[in-house]
């Protein structure tokens, strides 16, 4: 094995394909399994390469992992305590926490979601245990919403799949867009690299290499575009 000289965006790629939604195509499955492949051989590969790689494959998985994540949430406030002390009961470092924790009204989604109230006493050894449990715990909830979304909920996942696809596909159009404005942007060639950036910023962030982009988020860029054109020309005035 190589010695990689993107280690990081190797292993990101790595878990992305490992951990791939409940009905991603499997010839987009396959294809992504011979990018895995060439990527972890390839020590010559750019970093700007493989954040194309990585939004390649990201946008088309952003739908599915979109949906699953709504049936997650569901789950997660539905069973998370189930299952955090299912594993906590059985760790000895949590024995004398877990009581005290179940007595005053903890929730195990509240812990995923960085809540100290219940864990700012806890030691090394107690806050290492919990971190294990949370991480058990959050296996089981992703086994419990794959199954759900494979079953019973089948169909309205696959649902919410199609309507996130729309809207990846109206989010790329927007894109598409700002290229569009940043290739004609001759006045002010600031504008055009800033609208590039903010272009390649929300690509990342639906390959979950950067915050969440949503859809008003692009659209609200594009609407501040002719007011930053506006800022930049009154510069020469």
């Amino acid at each position: 094995m190589i010695t990689h000289p993107l280690p990081y965006s190797v292993l990101l790629f790595e878990q992305l394909y490992q951990d791939l939604p409940p009905f991603f195509p499997k010839a987009e499955r396959e294809a992504m399994r011979h990018a895995l492949d060439h990527i972890q051989h390839d020590a010559e590969i750019t970093s700007e390469e493989m954040d194309t790689t990585l939004i390649v494959f990201g946008k088309k998985i952003w739908p599915y992992a979109q949906a699953f994540r709504e049936f997650f949430e569901q789950i997660e406030k539905r069973r998370a305590d189930e299952f955090f002390e299912a594993h906590a009961q059985h760790n000895p470092a949590l024995c004398a926490w877990l009581p005290e924790w179940q007595e005053s009204g903890g929730h195990a989604y509240e812990l995923f979601r960085g809540a100290r109230e219940h864990v700012g006493h806890l030691s090394p050894e107690e806050r290492g245990a919990l971190c294990e449990v949370l991480v058990e715990t959050k296996r089981d909830l992703k086994n419990a919403t794959a199954i759900m979304v494979s079953g019973p909920d089948k169909e309205v996942y696959q649902k919410r799949v199609l309507e996130f696809t729309m809207v990846a596909e109206a989010i790329d159009e927007r894109l598409e867009n700002l290229r569009g404005l940043a290739d004609n942007e001759q006045e002010h060639p600031e504008l055009a690299e800033e609208i590039r950036q903010s272009v390649r910023d929300f690509e990342k962030g639906m390959a979950f290499l950067k915050a969440h982009t949503t859809f008003e988020d692009v659209c609200h860029f594009e609407s501040r575009v002719p007011v930053r054109r506006k800022v930049m020309a009154a510069r020469f005035v």
